[in-house]
């Protein structure tokens, strides 16, 4: 299975959610993330790819400084939407004195920039939490 996500409010609940799960994940690996907060995740692509499972690229903003990071996740929940089961996430982009941020003036155009690009960005983050079943 492999389809694009319809919005609806289920979808937005799930959006809602990562921005509060993201940081909580990986401040279990990264300490410096206890004091970073996700403002809003804006998926570029964003997808089923299988039973409770999805797939989500995009742009997050940082809720410090209002800058925009990558984002790419892979997430597998309960049925009852209640838990997650299996999670991957990778966040920000690597640069010479750490993570790479950028305005929201260009929103657009740093979604098409990475777009297909997300086994190329060289990660600032990256973390896998629970077991897939």
């Amino acid at each position: 299975m492999d389809c694009v996500f319809t919005e609806t409010a289920d979808y937005r609940r799930l959006i809602s959610a990562l921005n509060f799960f993201i940081p909580e994940v990986l401040v279990e690996i990264y300490p410096e993330w206890k004091y970073r907060a996700l403002d809003d995740l804006v998926p570029r692509k964003a997808r089923r790819t299988g039973e409770w499972e999805a797939m989500l690229f995009g742009l997050c903003y940082l809720m410090t400084n209002q800058r925009l990071v990558p984002v790419y996740l892979r997430v597998q929940i309960q049925e009852s939407m209640d838990r997650v089961n299996w999670f991957e996430c990778r966040v920000g982009e690597q640069g010479p004195h750490g993570m790479l941020t950028r305005t929201n003036r260009t929103l657009e155009k740093q979604l098409m920039r990475l777009q297909g690009q997300e086994d190329q960005i060289d990660w600032a983050y990256w973390v896998t939490y629970g077991e897939k079943l």
